[in-house]
């Protein structure tokens, strides 16, 4: 099984991040009275999780959503949205991160990947279900308990609340939203210029800035950014020194990642590290 992270308590209250061994591609998040404010980001799979306490709104999909204690909340891969303590009781939530091949392998074979079409929902049964599931991912207990619940779980899950994902008919504008992607995964480390972007696209740079953003959900740059913390979680994972992630990723220095790894993330590289080193 993945090793904890020590939690260390303040007045901003903790967190905690950690892998499973035996099942790659999942990363486990804890947050206890946390006060944080998420800038606009999204992640490349599904998120899945419960609000154990604390209320906060999250601004996803064009609309504003309550999360209070006991509600579900999910989301699609590559969907923005932001999320922020909205009142004087700050919150406590566990959120599961699955990629799609992990989540593929959890589903009936020749199943597609589903969809799932709300955000924020009350059901005490599945509640409790994915609470049980969490808590035995953060437990010292056999990989392979760990895998048959995880594999069960969202199984089950994803065939209550899934629904088969619609068809996107792409035009030229998205094959010029691609392009942009692929090239900022590329250069990811590069320090890249608006118009490196306008040479790839033949767009103007302001449409350019704002088709992306209405495709993406973020701007080219904020795009960037949760890249290049993508690819400092794997560096940080194989524990290479903080400072030595910053200066790969492209960033200016230590607390230039530090910020925006914290900002999208909810916790340091340094206490994410402790959670996911071998």
């Amino acid at each position: 099984m993945g090793r904890m992270l020590k939690t260390q308590e303040n007045k901003k209250g903790h967190t905690a991040s950690w892998h499973v061994e035996g099942i790659n591609g999942l990363e486990c998040f804890r947050a206890h009275n946390l006060i944080h404010h998420f800038r606009r980001h999204s992640h490349e799979g599904y998120t899945i999780g419960i609000v154990e306490g604390g209320y906060g709104d999250n601004n996803y999909r064009g609309s504003v959503y309550h999360l209070a204690p006991g509600k579900i909340v999910v989301m699609n891969p590559d969907e923005a949205h932001t999320g922020y303590v909205v009142s004087e009781h700050p919150w406590s939530y566990r959120m599961l991160y699955i990629n799609e091949e992990v989540f593929r392998y959890t589903q009936l074979e020749n199943s597609n990947l589903p969809f799932f079409s709300g955000l924020c929902f009350e059901n005490h049964h599945w509640f409790e279900r994915l609470r049980s599931l969490h808590r035995l991912l953060e437990a010292k207990t056999d990989v392979l308990e760990q895998q048959s619940q995880f594999i069960k779980t969202l199984s089950a899950f994803a065939e209550t609340f899934g629904k088969t994902p619609s068809v996107i008919k792409t035009g030229n504008e998205p094959k010029a939203i691609s392009r942009i992607k692929e090239f900022l995964h590329a250069h990811y480390k590069e320090n890249i210029s608006i118009d490196d972007l306008v040479r790839i696209t033949q767009l103007s740079r302001a449409y350019l800035i704002r088709s992306f953003q209405r495709c993406v959900g973020i701007p080219p740059y904020a795009y960037l950014i949760q890249t290049r913390i993508k690819h400092a979680k794997v560096l940080l994972t194989e524990n290479t020194p903080v400072s030595q992630v910053a200066y790969e990723m492209g960033f200016s220095d230590q607390s230039h990642l530090t910020r925006h790894f914290k900002s999208i993330t909810g916790i340091t590289p340094k206490r994410y590290a402790v959670g996911h080193c071998s």
